[in-house]
């Protein structure tokens, strides 16, 4: 039920925008203005869970997520206590309907909802209901359809949120055969998404990719997509073995693991296998049409660093100027992965992993190497500042990794020798998406502007840009 909310006005707020989200990424300040706001609703979970405050403050704040697109919005994901709480702002539209569940914070002009309600993930409060997913598996899984077992019970836990974007949980499911009376316990993973379309577009293109000619010779795997909910906009997929590469990887050590290099070799030549596919699927991922995207959120960033703003512009003007150049350095365009990083790789004694589909597209298969290799450099920059400016201790070994990273791509996928060009280019490109994105996870950090810094250094490496 939807229903038009006057008062207290989300307008009535005098507090300034930068003010405001100063506010809310203060958790000591803001934790407090929450805990009043959803007193009732946390002590009746504490009294259902038999927990009991302490005295003082109840309830620990902390920051789990955030973005903030300057005059635009700000969704800022906390915890609160065992509880998970969404504040928003919305400075560009008008207040239109407020959800049901919604309160507001009149001072702050602050909307704020509790986790699983979720205005534009309306069936995620359903999925989180075991007698809901179990019937919408017994209707969508074989071994239901076919009546040789039935679902005895079904666990689901939230493993990873983003606001007004996506749910990731996992589910236990525990089968009894009919004829044998046996019975076996399923692990599934399940992704709720915003947009029923996305969902089962994504569903399609992870079975496409599961039978594509690299994963059936053994190059790469990837998870398995087990079904489609459509009533839930739920991607359910097997579960996959093996150690996030990520995890191998630590800047805050000098010495080299053995595991991890080995790993980031094979998560090159996995890559590559991907890139092989042959597939088409996802729309078209212009670049020049990311660059001017990130002109535009760097002018927003104006409205609070006017200097990381003209930093973030002028440097998406200089990668601009290369655009030319790409084709005679040997750009195609394929299916890449979209969100390449050391993350989406399991390594396992046999094979390597690919996992998450979300953000695949018809690009340059080179945006995925130099997504990995900024991904890469950034580790070095937050242990560095971590660090408080002290070198970070991976400083000696890094950029060998990233050269053997880049090295065993272009061997395993035959790539032409302006590639390493390419994917140095696609670095920088890289390091800007993350200064942007670190910006809206944190406005007032020095992170974004260490990023641009970064990205500077690596178009220092490269050829001139060829003149028209």
């Amino acid at each position: 039920m939807i229903e038009k909310k006057t008062s207290p006005s989300v307008r009535e707020q005098a507090v300034p925008e930068n003010e405001q989200v100063a506010i809310a990424l203060r958790p000591r300040t803001i934790g407090p203005l929450l805990e009043q706001l959803f007193r009732l609703e946390l002590e009746q979970n504490e009294r259902q869970s038999g927990a009991t405050g302490a005295s003082g403050p109840t309830y620990d704040c902390q920051i789990l997520d955030a973005k903030y697109e300057p005059g635009n919005y700000c969704t800022i994901l906390y915890q609160l206590g065992d509880d998970l709480v969404i504040g928003t702002y919305k400075w560009d539209s008008d207040e239109g309907q407020i959800p049901e569940m919604t309160k507001i914070i009149p001072t702050l002009g602050m909307r704020a909802y509790r986790f699983p309600n979720d205005p534009i993930l309306p069936s995620l409060t359903k999925a989180l209901n075991p007698q809901t997913v179990s019937a919408a598996l017994a209707a969508a899984l074989p071994d239901f359809q076919s009546s040789t077992a039935r679902i005895l019970r079904c666990d689901v836990r939230p493993l990873r949120f983003r606001p007004g974007r996506r749910c990731t949980m996992r589910l236990d499911v525990w089968l009894r055969e009919k004829d044998s009376g046996v019975i076996h316990h399923r692990v599934l993973y399940g992704k709720i998404y915003h947009d029923l379309e996305k969902a089962e577009h994504v569903y399609n293109q992870m079975l496409s990719i599961s039978s594509s000619i690299p994963a059936k010779q053994g190059h790469v795997s990837f998870a398995t997509a087990s079904a489609f909910l459509p009533e839930l906009a739920m991607v359910l997929q097997d579960p996959i073995e093996g150690v996030p590469l990520d995890s191998l990887l630590s800047c805050n050590t000098g010495a080299w693991d053995s595991r991890g290099f080995a790993g980031t070799i094979a998560a090159a030549s996995a890559l590559a296998a991907f890139h092989s596919s042959g597939l088409a699927a996802g729309k078209p991922r212009s670049i020049s049409t990311e660059l001017a995207r990130f002109k535009k959120r760097g002018a927003r960033i104006g409205q609070v660093n006017p200097e990381l703003s003209n930093e973030m512009i002028r440097l998406a003007d200089a990668l601009s100027s290369w655009l030319d150049t790409l084709g005679h350095w040997g750009a195609t365009t394929r299916l890449v992965h979209g969100d390449c990083k050391p993350a989406q790789f399991l390594i396992n004694n046999q094979q390597v992993a690919l996992l998450d589909f979300d953000h695949c597209g018809m690009a340059d298969p080179a945006v995925d190497v130099g997504t990995f290799l900024a991904t890469l450099q950034q580790m070095k920059v937050k242990q560095t500042m971590k660090n408080r400016g002290k070198p970070a201790r991976c400083t000696d070994w890094l950029p060998d990794l990233k050269r053997q990273f880049l090295e065993a791509y272009c061997d395993a996928s035959g790539s032409p020798s302006g590639f390493w060009h390419l994917a140095k280019w696609y670095e920088a490109v890289g390091l800007l998406r993350k200064a942007i994105r670190g910006f809206e996870r944190s406005p007032f950090s020095p992170l974004p502007a260490a990023l641009v810094a970064e990205a500077w250094k690596v178009l220092e490496t490269l050829p001139p840009p060829l003149q028209s």
